[in-house]
């Protein structure tokens, strides 16, 4: 297994990830987080083109880019779960993307 050199999905800077299991693992000095994206998130909930994550709206079923306030909270939910010897990475589900508020 070796990292690979990414675009992390938060800040949208220079980071590694590496393919773990059916999850993405990605860190990024950057930003300083360590997380990774479960494998329902890589399939319905990351946009691959543009290297962000996407979230559905409950009201019309249709997915959209993360706005900046939710980048914002996921940014300081991760550095808040984040495991403090930073060896374990923080999980971002599906569930997770779409409960951010706008």
């Amino acid at each position: 297994m070796v990292w690979k050199k990414t675009t992390c999905y938060l800040c949208g800077k220079e980071a590694e990830e590496l393919l773990s299991g059916r999850n993405l693992r990605v860190r990024c000095i950057n930003c300083n987080t360590f997380y990774e994206l479960s494998s329902a998130v890589q399939k319905w909930r990351l946009d691959r083109m543009k290297n962000q994550l996407l979230y559905e709206n409950p009201s019309t079923g249709e997915k959209a880019h993360l706005t900046d306030n939710q980048i914002q909270k996921l940014l300081e939910y991760t550095r808040r779960k984040e495991y403090p010897t930073g060896r374990e990475s923080v999980v971002i589900t599906i569930n997770l993307l779409d409960g951010l508020p706008k």
